[in-house]
């Protein structure tokens, strides 16, 4: 937390027991939102949250979650009043049997606000409205002094910018990565045009099969070691194939043009016998 940021924690709880118009609330609002960690994992989110809600609205914050795929997840961050920062970080469990209650609304008690952590179906990759896959609650605890009706709203406002958040940086993966297919398709639809215009050309310049034309491409490529989208390239440059280079003088097969060479067997010299 920065030291303005600080500040107005410090100032939101000095006020908070005399009563306050709300203000310096909002501000710590504003404060945390800022420094909230982006993640696709909830878990990862609301860890920050908890760690950026003590001091600054409250004495003790406790989240529980239920994800899929990880089960049961419950964490806390304790703070200090008066020692002018958080005396420790988040602290996370799993499997302590501590099941989160599936809240509808808020919930204010004595000294203490609970908000409850319920995304919204969103469309996944193929458009269906899937269930979230994690739910909870939050809860803000105040040591010494009653909680406050707008505070229970500010949990809520909190919790559902996380919960935003979340979705914000899961539909970023899924841009990106569509982005990535969609080069990925660019290139390979670019590459199957070249191999089709270079097939097409040996069938006109051979006067043969489709087929034998893209065998011809594919012995070229294994016997070169090239890339069969490189030879290719080069059919469709030069309007032919290009000659793979031999050992030594080469034979062409009858169908290859001489695409693929034979090399000649070397002579063995014969032994004569001196006179």
């Amino acid at each position: 937390m920065t030291s303005t940021a600080h500040s107005r924690a410090v100032a939101y709880r000095d006020h908070s027991t005399a009563g306050s118009d709300g203000s310096q609330l909002l501000a710590a609002i504003f404060d945390i939102t800022q420094s909230l960690q982006r993640s696709r994992d909830p878990r990862v989110v609301f860890g920050s949250l908890l760690s950026c809600c003590v001091p600054a609205i409250c004495d003790t914050a406790t989240v529980t979650l239920t994800v899929t795929g990880f089960g049961q997840y419950a964490a806390s961050c304790p703070g200090g009043r008066g020692s002018g920062g958080r005396t420790g970080g988040p602290r996370a469990a799993r499997g302590l049997g501590l099941a989160p209650p599936r809240l509808t609304h808020g919930e204010l008690l004595t000294d203490a606000v609970v908000a409850p952590i319920r995304p919204a179906p969103r469309p996944d990759e193929r458009g269906h409205c899937d269930v979230a896959d994690y739910h909870g609650a939050l809860t803000l605890r105040f040591a010494d002094r009653r909680a406050e009706a707008q505070e229970l709203i500010a949990a809520q406002l909190l919790v559902e910018h996380a919960i935003e958040s979340i979705a914000h940086e899961r539909l970023a993966g899924q841009l990106a990565s569509e982005r990535t297919k969609s080069a990925n398709l660019e290139v390979a639809l670019a590459t199957n045009r070249e191999i089709g215009t270079a097939i097409g050309i040996l069938m006109a310049h051979r006067k043969i099969t489709a087929q034998q034309a893209f065998d011809m491409l594919r012995t070229t490529s294994q016997h070169a070691h090239r890339k069969l989208r490189d030879v290719a390239a080069d059919v469709v440059f030069a309007g032919t194939i290009p000659e793979t280079p031999a050992a030594g003088p080469t034979d062409p097969g009858p169908a290859a043009g001489g695409i693929v060479g034979r090399t000649r067997p070397s002579r063995r010299p014969r032994l004569g016998i001196a006179r």
